[in-house]
């Protein structure tokens, strides 16, 4: 096949960048965790969305479609201590819902326990280490094998992290800041250092 392109003296118009699917998936759950009303704007559209979307549905928010933009989304939440509309929540094959939610379900109204149900694809990825730091952090992870299963509080303290993926981190991050007493976090193997410096943004914005 061949492909002639012709070169053009002027090129001009408007572009709007599809939204960022690790960005948007970090959104919903700092909107779930919030108190109040969050709107969020350009939302892609994706598995990993479309999960992270029924997880904060299923954590007790109210989620609803706005016209303000293409793919606006309004979510309501009454804040922590999180109550749940069910005590199973189904991350398909999001790796990074399922990891972001884990630490999530620790600040559930009574330390009630709180499952997650994953697609097969999910349930061949790593979570062991993720499991151990829930541990060391005063989690009880009362099933390793699938559906997870984890019960709360979040106590805090500190506990070393494989950052073989950033989303171990990010994950104990989004929902360390609500732990009793300060998180502290050792990092070995540190990699994906940008998408760990979008989580600590989102902190920051957050006044965190």
């Amino acid at each position: 096949m061949n492909l002639h392109v012709q070169t053009s003296s002027k090129l001009e118009g408007k572009l709007r960048i599809p939204g960022s699917k690790s960005q948007s998936v970090r959104a919903l759950l700092v909107a779930c965790l919030a108190k109040g009303v969050s709107t969020i704007h350009f939302l892609p559209e994706s598995e990993d969305v479309t999960v992270a979307l029924g997880v904060c549905r299923d954590l007790g928010a109210v989620v609803s479609k706005t016209d303000c933009h293409e793919n606006c989304v309004r979510i309501e939440s009454a804040g922590l201590p999180l109550q749940p509309i069910k005590d199973t929540l189904w991350t398909g094959n999001s790796g990074i819902t399922t990891r972001f939610v884990l630490p999530i379900l620790a600040l559930v109204k009574d330390a009630q326990v709180m499952r997650i149900e994953a697609g097969a694809q999910m349930k061949k990825r790593p979570l062991e280490s993720l499991l151990k730091n829930l541990t060391d952090l005063g989690c009880t992870v009362e099933s390793s094998t699938w559906p997870l299963a984890i019960r709360g509080p979040l106590k805090g303290g500190n506990t070393t992290v494989n950052g073989l993926t950033s989303q171990f981190i990010s994950a104990l991050l989004l929902s360390g800041c609500h732990a009793e007493k300060d998180l502290e976090l050792t990092v070995e193997n540190l990699n994906e250092r940008p998408y760990l410096d979008l989580t600590l943004d989102w902190l920051r914005t957050q006044g965190i």
